[in-house]
């Protein structure tokens, strides 16, 4: 018998023959999660960085299936809604840059919107003052916003991974936000360390009226460049093994002893004096610790806006 080499399949030509109720759960299974972050300006109001979902472009018959489960949304008393929004499947993520323009968002909010609104994604900065937060704070808005949404299963509090390791990206800006529960593939080499998650029990993710709130990291990845390609790695893991200070402190991240002992102060018990100047300074001073215009027009039956005064 002849075998032949298998190639990668790039066509499925019988797809058109298969009866509809089935070809309608495959168009409906190729909607997956995303996470939808706002841009805003004076022009064009609130639009997405995520691309609208593949099957409203296939064909006419995934378009007519699929458009129902993404109504357009976000939209504004003088900008009409530009986002495709699925309340089942996508996560609206809040970043840091979105501070001033908060108040705004969920002011225009519709009916709709706010009893629909399953996923909210909150940038780590709106939490970290929580316990402080009052009524002149934007925390303590966020904290009445979340109460009003009767729908919200879960809140993420989103940690940007740019921020917990110990050195810096290539590429980290402008692209969109992913969310992981834990490190990405890419980060995991023993010269790269990155800092724990929160624990879920922490005290201030309580404070957050939700019944399930977590954290999870965030990452801004660049699919043009490697993490870390301006550098070789292997080449910086062995001048930092040439260095004691930056030894240990640069040990693997699955290491649990990394932070335990300072490279000039540890004893290593053999008895005699330490020659070496113990008031040696440290030289290592790193901390370890597009949118689719929809045909038609934004469909509600009017705003019912969420107030959260704007805070300086």
């Amino acid at each position: 018998m002849l075998s032949h080499k298998s190639e990668p399949l790039t066509s499925f030509t019988v797809f058109p023959k298969l009866p509809f109720e089935l070809r309608c759960m495959i168009w409906k299974a190729s909607c997956c999660s995303r996470t939808i972050e706002l841009d805003y300006d004076d022009i064009d109001g609130f639009t997405p960085r995520a691309a609208d979902p593949k099957a409203l472009r296939v064909c006419r018959e995934s378009r007519e299936l699929i458009i129902p489960l993404y109504p357009l949304c976000f939209g504004t008393f003088f900008h009409p809604a530009r986002t495709r929004f699925n309340f089942v499947n996508d996560t609206l993520f809040i970043g840091s840059d979105m501070e001033d323009t908060i108040p705004h968002l969920f002011g225009t909010f519709t009916h709709s919107e706010i009893s629909g609104l399953r996923f909210l994604a909150l940038e780590s900065c709106y939490n970290e003052h929580i316990e402080d937060a009052n009524g002149a704070t934007l925390t303590f808005q966020l904290l009445n916003l979340v109460k009003q949404l009767p729908s919200l299963r879960e809140l993420l509090i989103v940690h940007d991974i740019e921020e917990m390791i110990d050195r810096s990206l290539d590429c980290a800006e402008g692209h969109t936000m992913e969310l992981h529960d834990s490190p990405p593939p890419a980060f995991n080499h023993p010269a790269v360390y990155v800092d724990p998650l929160p624990d879920e029990e922490n005290s201030l993710l309580k404070r957050w009226p939700v019944a399930k709130c977590r954290p999870v990291y965030g990452w801004r990845r660049c699919p043009d460049t490697d993490v870390f390609s301006a550098w070789d790695i292997e080449d910086d893991m062995e001048d930092n093994m040439s260095d004691n200070d930056a030894y240990y402190s640069r040990m693997p991240a699955w290491n649990p002893y990394s932070e335990l002992f300072d490279s000039e102060d540890y004893d290593h018990g053999y008895g005699f004096p330490d020659d070496e100047d113990d008031d040696e300074e440290d030289e290592d001073g790193e901390d370890h610790d597009e949118a689719e215009d929809g045909e038609g027009e934004h469909e509600d039956d009017g705003v019912d806006g969420i107030i959260i005064e704007s805070v300086d």
